[in-house]
């Protein structure tokens, strides 16, 4: 008999093991389909796969926390960016191993034709001779086979990098996301701690973004956070790099950058903002946007967190300071 304990243990090692099948069957399917694997096409993959599986029981638990989806998918991509590696290296070594077995089906060849040279007996020499074409045939047919193996895997591996790829991008803005952003400042910052340069946080906030929605509509909402997004992304120098970070809130991260040259980039910024008129042809609409910036670096801060707490109340600071203005940390001493 089972304790308590073990039925449990049971249960979730059962559930675990249907999450990982349901996972991969809804990402074969975005694969094939080769649409783009947003939260929301991910989503309703992995329901239909749950559904197909009959493994109702798993979305029951799953409803409980709707970030579960995400994460299953950002696993799953990791797992399969694994499993192609592992490939990778299998496939490697079966080609090495395989290149020693044509060499000696070659060398197997030549001394076939050689004895059959030496050969006086017909039906002896036309055995030789078969047994030279059954061996051609077959390194042929494993050159092909190696040949179209790594092909496969090719296109395989370039199918998750597109996967992966997209999985760092805002839809809209195409700008690179908030799991991107996570990403990214945690390699900048133990780049940091390891060379001892300093890098810079921008938070940037589109002032009374929700009037454009509520005036003028969501298209036209989305249509000032694409544009804001492209101004941005063109503003900015090449080192640095532009995420958005949630609604209508955007960040920069500056590499190598004190918080003094942080402060010239985000005036260039906002200049260029200010000097921007937001269009739309159709409607005949000319709108001016204005934005609130917050820098911090990352000098004498032991963690990500304290930067961008520092970043995010300089921000709070310039929202309560007229807004469409610059403030650094330093303004919070």
């Amino acid at each position: 008999m089972y304790n308590r304990k073990e039925k449990v243990e049971t249960i979730l090692k059962n559930l675990s093991r249907d999450i990982a099948e349901i996972a991969r069957s809804a990402l074969k399917s975005i694969v094939a389909s080769k649409r783009l694997p947003t939260p929301l096409v991910y989503e309703s993959e992995f329901i239909d796969a749950a559904r197909k599986l009959k493994k109702d029981r798993v979305l029951k638990y799953l409803v409980e926390d709707e970030k579960n989806l995400e994460q299953q998918f950002s696993a799953v991509l990791s797992e399969a960016g694994g499993l192609l590696s592992s490939l990778q290296l299998s496939i490697s070594m079966f080609e090495e191993e395989n290149r020693e077995n044509v060499v000696s089906i070659d060398r197997s060849v030549d001394s076939i034709l050689e004895y059959s040279g030496q050969a006086h007996h017909k039906d002896g020499l036309q055995k030789l001779l078969d047994e030279v074409t059954k061996l051609q045939a077959t390194n042929h047919q494993l050159m092909e086979s190696l040949a179209e193996t790594k092909k496969d895997l090719s296109e395989k591996e370039e199918v998750i990098k597109d996967l992966e790829s997209q999985s760092q991008i805002d839809p809209l803005t195409q700008l690179l996301n908030r799991r991107s952003w996570n990403k990214r400042i945690e390699q900048e910052f133990e780049r940091s701690k390891r060379y001892g340069n300093a890098f810079s946080v921008i938070m940037i906030d589109i002032d009374h973004f929700k009037r454009f929605n509520d005036f003028y509509g969501h298209q036209i909402g989305d249509a000032v956070l694409m544009r804001f997004g492209s101004l941005l992304k063109e503003t900015v120098r090449k080192i640095d790099a532009v995420f958005r970070y949630g609604g209508e809130e955007f960040t920069v991260l500056l590499p190598e950058t004190t918080l003094g040259k942080a402060q010239v980039v985000a005036q260039r910024i906002l200049d260029t903002i200010n000097s921007t008129l937001f269009t739309d042809e159709k409607k005949g609409l000319e709108l001016k946007v204005t934005a609130s910036f917050g820098i911090a670096d990352s000098l004498e801060k032991g963690s990500i967190d304290a930067i961008v707490e520092a970043a995010d109340q300089a921000l709070y600071l310039c929202k309560h300071s007229g807004r469409n203005c610059i403030r650094t940390e330093k303004a919070l001493i």
